[in-house]
């Protein structure tokens, strides 16, 4: 949860131009808008392609980056890229075609990764191939055996603001 929190948060820094970016090919939003446009949100999503399996299913090869940045309109989770502005549009692109950059600078973005490529593959070692290999994975997901550490999840975070001006416009954005 702590992980999550925090990469998404630093995302919206990025984003708002909050946080300088660490990659000097990634320009944040704020920096491409020059008038008001609809409110976009921006998130980190899963980017696996498709595992590559063995012929006799025992090996598993994960492919492609973990992550991605994705962009969309607030409030409309169905929008498209064609949906959205270029500004949120080209920011998405600049993050994802440097993302393994941010990953080296932002150690929540790697810290997510490989939560992801670990839940990839403790899905796969607790289903396919404990039945393909006959092996009892119980154990591990005994409570009395592993406990999880219990701790309070973050329940909110300082909201983000910032503004840009073009002419004699002000352009307010909030995360």
């Amino acid at each position: 949860a702590f992980v999550c929190v925090e990469a998404d948060y630093r995302l919206k820094q990025l984003a708002l131009g909050v946080l300088p970016s660490p990659v000097a090919k990634v320009v944040s939003y704020k920096a491409m808008i020059d008038t008001p446009e609809a409110a976009h949100r921006f998130s980190l999503e899963s980017n696996y392609e498709a595992l590559l399996v063995s012929p006799d299913g025992k090996a598993f090869e994960l492919r492609g980056p973990s992550l991605k940045v994705n962009s969309g309109l607030l409030g409309k989770p169905d929008s498209t890229d064609k949906d959205i502005s270029t500004a949120a549009r080209r920011f998405k692109t600049l993050c994802n075609e440097n993302f393994d950059a941010l990953l080296r600078h932002m150690v929540c973005w790697a810290d997510l990764a490989n939560l992801g490529d670990l839940s990839v593959l403790a899905a796969l070692v607790a289903g396919e191939l404990a039945k393909k290999t006959g092996w009892e994975p119980g154990w591990i997901v005994d409570p009395k055996q592993y406990a999880v550490v219990k701790m309070a999840a973050p329940k909110s975070a300082a909201t983000l603001c910032s503004f840009t001006s073009s002419g004699k416009m002000l352009i307010f954005m909030s995360g």
